[in-house]
């Protein structure tokens, strides 16, 4: 659903992305494989497994993507339900994926493809690549 204010402004609710989970799902097994596979020594494959389970159960193995209710205000501002963040710089190389959002205290999030509609998802590009 979306709800375009203007050519500048666009409100969107973005759904939990199907890619993502797949990603998550393919780095771990890639993981588990180096780890299982190498010649590393049995308590440090330990320990490696442990790490690994750490990150999986804090749902911390990909960057933090965007959901809910987003608005984005221009290009150099967006409103979440967590609050609002300038947005310092766009990576626009993997767009057939997602977007790279890097705000502006340097931390970054994922905005997925498939988390809104394909139209949505257009106009959004058009928005955010005005000034980046």
């Amino acid at each position: 659903m979306s709800r375009i204010t203007s050519a500048k402004c666009a409100r969107f609710i973005l759904r939990p992305s199907y890619t993502s989970s797949i990603a998550s799902v393919l780095i771990v097994m890639l993981a588990i494989s180096i780890i299982t596979l190498s010649s590393i020594p049995l308590p440090a494959s330990c320990y490696l497994f442990y790490l690994l389970a750490k990150r999986i159960a804090a749902n911390d193995i990909l960057l933090p993507s965007l959901q809910g209710e987003v608005e984005f205000s221009g290009a150099a501002e967006c409103k979440t339900a967590l609050g609002a963040f300038k947005i310092s710089k766009v990576n626009f190389v993997v767009m057939a994926f997602g977007l790279l959002i890097t705000k502006a205290d340097k931390t970054r999030v994922i905005l997925w493809r498939d988390s809104l509609a394909e139209a949505n998802y257009r106009h959004l590009l058009v928005v955010l690549k005005r000034e980046h």
